[in-house]
């Protein structure tokens, strides 16, 4: 009978042997190293730490530098990225410059709990840097965002106004506030409205646009050269230098109450922004003396001499027939007034049996020296026209120079 197998040289049991023994060096390399209080523990010089998790925990997606549309010219540098998990957080953003090198050096970095349990999922984020470049002279600049880089040019030197340029300051429309950049208007289309009344007052709407976002209107400034009767009128805007904004161009109106008031008869020309169109008076646009033509046809009554009247501009009409005993009809008028301080003021009507038609004025009052808000109001008025005893026919409504008809059958 043959001696039994040794245990040892078994194969299985070999194979078993081995696996514990790698099992225990693997065991052995990833236990942590015993470091006495105080004692830094030697870092592996093959293993570097993780620099990027050390100095910021974030990556950079792409960096894009945005130049506004100013003097002096603002700079914005956009940074997208994402954080490496949800307990990150953005901790310090520092800007330096190089002048020898033309280049500005963007440092962004984290911080994070190191006990805390987070997920590890990525969290996008954007930040918006502004880059001081008020005084730079007109060349090519590089940006560097931890390690992004990219470029933008100046074309002219990005310095304010020399001392030779001083003089404008006092100019409308020129900034004298380092804080605001002030501009012009664009003015794209100017319409001129005539009001018939004596004195006659006039009216310019300027239409436009703003180049972006932030930018305002300021002031509207006007002026009159009695030499070659032009009225300069000056549309300044007003944006502040710290300000992104989208960079769509917003739409404006503007109604302007141009000072006519004593010019004589003659053809006048309005220059907005050097956008130009002209206008005529028929006659020399001036109050009535004392006791002359004092008292107003449609009211029959003297008129106050602290408020200015017009008429009423009437953009469209719309008649009404009610079927009753008798027929009632009624005209609804819409339109606008010229500010915010304008009012209606009276309502009249009569009617010439020559011509069939009923004439209504709708007149307005505002008080002459009050300053008011150049916005055009809406209104609309529903008169009731006195149609009694009037036979068959096709009649004609005449209000404030807008037309429209009715029949009535009878």
């Amino acid at each position: 009978m043959s001696a039994p197998t040794s245990l040892f040289r078994s194969r299985p049991v070999k194979a078993l042997v081995v696996v514990i023994m790698l099992l225990a060096l693997a065991l052995t390399a990833c236990a942590p190293s015993i470091v006495d209080a105080g004692e830094k523990p030697t870092q592996d010089p093959a293993n570097p730490p993780d620099q990027s998790l050390r100095d910021g925990g974030l990556d950079i997606a792409e960096i894009e530098v945005v130049l506004m549309e100013s003097f002096p010219v603002q700079v914005g540098v956009f940074v997208r990225g994402h954080l490496r998990d949800g307990c990150t957080e953005i901790d310090e953003i520092r800007q330096t410059f190089n002048a020898a090198t033309n280049t500005f050096a963007i440092e962004i970095t984290t911080m994070r709990d190191a006990d805390a349990l987070c997920t590890m999922a990525l969290v996008p984020f954007e930040e918006r840097v502004v880059l001081h470049v008020h005084g730079l002279e007109a060349g090519t600049y590089t940006v560097n965002v931890n390690g992004a880089i990219d470029t933008f040019t100046l074309d002219v030197d990005n310095v304010p106004y020399s001392e030779e340029d001083e003089g404008r300051l006092l100019e409308p429309g020129i900034p004298s506030d380092e804080s605001n950049h002030d501009g012009i208007a664009e003015v794209e289309d100017v319409d001129i409205i005539i009001v018939d009344s004596l004195p006659a007052q006039v009216s310019v709407v300027a239409w436009g646009h703003l180049r972006d976002g932030c930018t305002e209107i300021d002031e509207i400034q006007q002026a009159f050269d009695a030499e070659t009767n032009t009225f300069f009128v000056e549309i300044t805007t007003v944006r502040s230098t710290d300000g992104f904004c989208t960079m769509a161009l917003v739409p404006f109106e503007e109604q302007i109450s141009l000072a006519v008031g004593d010019l004589v008869a003659g053809t006048y020309t309005v220059d907005v922004n050097g956008l130009t169109d002209s206008f005529t008076l028929g006659v020399d646009n001036r109050p009535p003396a004392d006791g002359e033509g004092d008292v107003d046809e449609g009211t029959h009554r003297r008129p106050d001499q602290s408020m200015t009247y017009d008429t009423a501009e009437v953009e469209e009409i719309e008649v009404r027939i009610r079927e009753s005993d008798p027929v009632h009809v009624t005209v609804v008028a819409r339109g606008y007034v010229g500010d915010g301080c304008t009012e209606i003021d009276h309502i009249g009507q009569r009617f010439d049996a020559a011509t069939g038609t009923f004439y209504v004025k709708i007149s307005t009052a505002r008080p002459t020296e009050a300053m008011c808000i150049l916005i055009l109001q809406r209104f609309e008025e529903r008169i009731t026209l006195d149609v009694e005893d009037l036979g068959t026919g096709t009649y004609t409504v005449d209000v404030n120079g807008v037309t429209d008809t009715f029949t009535l059958d009878g």
